[in-house]
């Protein structure tokens, strides 16, 4: 872009004044202006899918975390049945399943979100103003 503004500039010198050269560098301004705004717009739109997704990362840790925190309370509880009665054991069994749900959710949250990160970037690639 800059190369062209240049260009513009001689053809300015080397033929003086024209309101069509002068025509022709507002209209590349703009465009410049209006490129550089929608990169604005899409660095925002990008910084916006990486924090969610850094938060659906940190959510499914926490929920893998607590998953594992709950196996490993059956264990103990399963072996020592005559200590814990079948009603907390199905309690666990659920609250396992409820986790892996959760889990498997927000595995898919994080993959959609992915595809739409790079989505977005090779969009951005392929969009950029080419010099």
């Amino acid at each position: 872009m800059r190369a062209l503004l240049e260009s513009y500039d001689s053809e300015l010198a080397s033929n003086e004044y024209s309101p069509q050269l002068s025509k022709r560098v507002k209209e590349a301004e703009e465009v410049l202006q209006r490129t550089q705004s929608h990169n604005t717009e899409m660095e925002a739109q990008l910084s916006k899918a990486q924090q969610e997704t850094g938060v659906l990362k940190l959510q499914l840790q926490k929920a893998e975390l607590e998953l594992e925190t709950v196996k490993k309370q059956l264990v103990p509880a399963a072996d020592s049945s005559s200590l814990v009665n079948k009603e907390e054991v199905n309690i666990l069994r659920q609250k396992i399943e409820d986790l892996e749900r959760d889990r498997q959710r927000l595995e898919e949250q994080n993959n959609i979100l992915e595809m739409r990160l790079e989505r977005h970037n090779l969009q951005v690639g392929t969009k950029l103003p080419s010099n």
